[in-house]
């Protein structure tokens, strides 16, 4: 890509059609039959649904790692809806991620709670299904609930739209009086970050979960036209002050966690509340021998602030998810993505952001309006040469609530019963987009282009690589952590070699050595032995996501894949 000034492209597409102009089906709860209701002290239980496969669950990697953790994340909604439940009442938390669940161990307790996302949707249905007889009563919300409320229609009792955190707590102290609860709930007022208390936790347990999730802030200024931020969150950052962040940190270090995933919508959303916070957190990350390792997602005009970027490093910062889509320009002023083509190219703001010292897992995405049938080639040659190992691959999906999904409506254009593509494509057919699609994801993860990534991002810049290097000697200092590194490195390995031989795919074996003996020939230095089985195994991983939703392996071939799959298609 050229590096060139771009100006904000005008937006290509019919103008989308506000959400509140809309109307849409209600939520209806399940009928009243056999209800136990008491009042006074209640047990709470909050369950986390089972993820389908997918390319953020990590499925493929967690049997690989030392512990083998059960789960990728931790989930950052229930601990925190677990602080809200004080004494005299009690709660408890069940994640299907990481245990089994006796759904009839629950019906003791007065109170049932689910959330989740798009991709639990199908495992909530499931567990409500289960639950139609319990007597207490049965409450959803979170993302997904927040964007489809008919879609629980029939299924619990109470639902919740959007934040809870004030609404949540209120709902306890009239269920506990005895008095009418009502059966949909959504907050007035945006939820206040400063006074939320210190999230639950201690109910977590670090040995099954490979990251912890922290929120700082909520909201995002920008107004991309597939996002469901701004419509459950809206456009005006509001973030938790720093003392409270590290406060969180701090119990987590305790707990015996190491990595940390910051989940905001967008971390630099509010550069002024980030700066402070960064500077909190590099304070006590300097006091305690940088015990926690932290990565986070940002817009890329993260690049155009180099006193963030270095802060962030500081605050040891590993990696960035950022959502770049396209190198489209047309698609991206036509999905309002104007903070990519603000400035110089995308690929001049990802080397910028790498020169400081972070990975990036970038986000793209085709079927775009603007796209054409040579977006592909297009999207392989950018992924290429922006060193990005990282790229999650998706087809645009329309998602209740947003704008792409109002103006796809009203263009008569949605086609939810396809979980490849729930719309119409305006440049090329559904069978072309997702063939094309899983022609591009197959070429990306195919492991010398993988590698060549990998390599080109340390190549590419040296300052990368001293700041990578000074971080892992400053991790590895002393015997016993290069031991534990290697040990680490080799049951990974060999792990990864009794996959591999089980699914049939010893060709990447013998690719992996032969690009490893390449890289020693002739390769920048920068990557370790133990550092290289790290990336074999994320390929491993991100190659048979991939190469499963090619074959029929799962449903989920896109990552954000949405389809009216109850039996209706009621927003159509």
């Amino acid at each position: 890509m050229q590096s060139t000034v771009h100006p904000i492209l005008p937006i290509q597409a019919a103008q989308p059609i506000r959400v509140d102009t809309l109307k849409r089906p209600s939520f209806v709860p399940r009928p009243l039959v056999g209800r136990r209701t008491r009042s006074g002290p209640l047990r709470v239980a909050l369950v986390e649904p089972r993820y389908v496969p997918s390319y953020y669950g990590m499925d493929y990697l967690l049997p690989l790692l030392p512990g083998q953790p059960k789960a990728a994340q931790s989930g950052g909604a229930l601990p925190l809806l677990a602080a809200f439940v004080k004494e005299p009442h009690e709660v408890a938390l069940f994640n299907e991620n990481t245990d089994d669940v006796d759904l009839a161990a629950l019906r003791d307790y007065d109170i049932i709670g689910l959330t989740g996302m798009i991709v639990q949707r199908q495992r909530m249905r499931e567990i409500l299904e289960s639950l139609k007889d319990f007597p207490g009563i049965v409450i959803v919300g979170g993302p997904y609930a927040s964007v489809d409320e008919q879609f629980f229609s029939g299924l619990c009792d109470v639902i919740f739209v959007g934040e809870a955190d004030t609404s949540w707590p209120q709902f306890l102290e009239t269920v506990a009086s005895g008095e009418p609860w009502g059966s949909r709930h959504e907050q007035v007022e945006r939820t206040d970050m400063t006074v939320l208390p210190l999230p639950r936790y201690d109910l977590l347990d670090p040995r099954k979960v490979l990251v912890a999730n922290v929120q700082f802030s909520r909201g995002c200024p920008f107004l991309c036209e597939f996002c469901d931020i701004i419509t459950i969150f809206g456009r005006v950052p509001r973030a938790k002050r720093p003392e409270q962040v590290i406060a969180e940190l701090e119990m987590l270090r305790r707990q015996g966690f190491r990595v940390v995933f910051l989940v905001d919508d967008n971390f630099i959303g509010n550069r002024k509340l980030a700066r402070e916070m960064l500077h909190a957190l590099v304070a006590w990350q300097e006091a305690n021998d940088y015990p926690l390792v932290l990565t986070t997602e940002a817009s890329i005009n993260l690049a155009d602030d180099a006193e963030l970027l270095s802060l962030m490093e500081k605050a040891n910062f590993r990696m960035v998810f950022i959502g770049i889509e396209t190198p489209n320009l047309e698609s991206l002023g036509e999905t309002r993505k104007v903070q990519n083509v603000r400035g110089d190219g995308l690929l001049e703001k990802v080397a910028r952001v790498r020169d400081a010292g972070l990975l990036i897992e970038g986000g793209f995405m085709v079927g775009f309006d603007n796209d054409g049938p040579d977006i592909f080639e297009r999207q392989y040659q950018f992924i290429q040469a922006s060193g990005i190992a990282r790229a999650a691959v998706s087809i645009l999906s329309a998602i209740p609530s947003t704008p792409l999904f109002d103006r796809l409506r009203a263009e008569g254009r949605l086609r939810l019963d396809d979980p490849a593509c729930n719309f119409v494509p305006a440049q090329m057919t559904a069978a072309e987009l997702r063939q094309g699609y899983l022609d591009l994801t197959r070429r990306i993860y195919d492991a010398p282009a993988y590698f060549e990534r990998v390599f080109g991002s340390f190549a590419s810049s040296p300052k990368f690589r001293e700041r990578w290097h000074t971080r892992t000697a400053r991790e590895r200092k002393g015997l016993r952590t290069r031991v534990l590194a290697w040990a680490g490195a080799a049951l990974t390995g060999a792990r990864l070699l009794r996959v591999l031989a089980r699914d049939g795919e010893l060709r990447l074996l013998r690719d992996y050595a032969r690009i490893w003996a390449d890289y020693r020939r002739h390769g920048t230095p920068g990557i370790s032995l133990p550092q290289f089985v790290s990336y074999a195994a994320l390929h491993w991983h991100a190659y048979r996501h991939y190469r499963e939703g090619r074959d029929g392996g799962h449903k989920n071939i896109s990552i954000y894949s949405y389809t009216a799959d109850t039996g209706n298609a009621p927003h159509a």
